[in-house]
């Protein structure tokens, strides 16, 4: 047990020194890990990543009811979906939306047990910055990583790239309502230069942005161009996600 506590301090020495180093000095929350990889085994993984349709359907059929339910007024539906809504969504606003604006998102991930039961969908999702990370720490502690852990940073930003169909897409991440900004803030470092930030690098102006994504709904339309961001896209199509866990094995 002792032996243990060393290694994770070790560890968290190391992923401060990583983070102090790449975004700056701060007293950091740390993300919770263990000290080695927890192996799932090949048809633990199969199944995860089987999930991803059934993930996809799920938004499909939660948008065909949400729209349902709004055009026939079916009041107790509109309750459980609708809520919490964000002060100005009203219903109406809802019902006058056009249709691009009623697609599943881009990017999402799931929160689940390791028997693959899931628990909560979010989009994005606090978190995808400890990926590399936690990876680096665990390669430092003599762990075998797999190698599309270590290649998480460039298909992330590749999955931007085909959706955004831009060389080098010009990102706006809102991280006001993000749970650990400091790990998002490093992800920004890592997908730089495939992917460009907002506040980062100098040459992007808010309204000319490619891709915005944000931490809660609120923040979003907020936005000073939130308008302009709801303006249809040309060429702008979700893609099937290439990343490796997401794919499905059939």
């Amino acid at each position: 047990m002792r032996g243990e506590r060393k290694i994770v301090g070790a560890m968290e020495q190391y992923i401060l020194k990583e983070l102090t180093e790449t975004i700056g000095s701060g007293d950091y929350q740390l993300p919770l890990f263990f000290d080695k990889p927890i192996l799932i085994g090949d048809t633990m993984r199969a199944k995860i990543a089987t999930q991803r349709q059934l993930i996809c359907d799920f938004y499909d059929i939660i948008i065909s009811i949400a729209r349902k339910a709004l055009a026939d007024n079916h009041k107790s539906i509109i309750q459980i979906l609708f809520s919490e809504p964000v002060a100005g969504m009203t219903l109406e606003y809802h019902r006058n939306l056009p249709d691009f604006c009623w697609k599943r998102p881009l990017l999402f991930r799931s929160d689940q047990s390791i028997s693959g039961k899931i628990y909560e969908l979010q989009p994005p999702g606090s978190g995808w910055g400890d990926i590399p990370l936690i990876a680096k720490a665990l390669i430092r502690n003599g762990c075998n990583i797999p190698d599309f852990l270590l290649e998480y940073t460039k298909v992330y930003s590749q999955n931007i790239i085909e959706a955004t169909c831009k060389g080098t897409p010009k990102v706006f991440h809102m991280l006001d309502a993000a749970s650990e900004p400091s790990g998002m803030r490093y992800l920004f470092t890592q997908t730089r230069p495939m992917l460009k930030y907002w506040g980062i690098d100098k040459d992007i102006s808010m309204h000319e942005v490619d891709y915005v994504t944000a931490h809660s709904v609120a923040a979003l339309t907020a936005c000073n161009y939130f308008d302009l961001y709801m303006e249809p896209r040309s060429g702008f199509e979700p893609e099937t996600s290439s990343l490796p866990w997401m794919r499905s094995t059939n």
